[in-house]
């Protein structure tokens, strides 16, 4: 979870904009969870 903490810190500008779509967050962490696994 640290580490897709620390992906999301480059984001934090477009989540003001990103937050009116809720379904997109979920989203893009779960593929980049994996992502970060492997």
């Amino acid at each position: 979870m640290i580490a897709a903490v620390n992906v999301t810190l480059p984001f934090i500008p477009d989540v003001p904009t990103r937050r009116q779509q809720p379904p997109v967050s979920p989203i893009v962490v779960a593929e980049l969870v994996p992502a970060i696994g492997s």
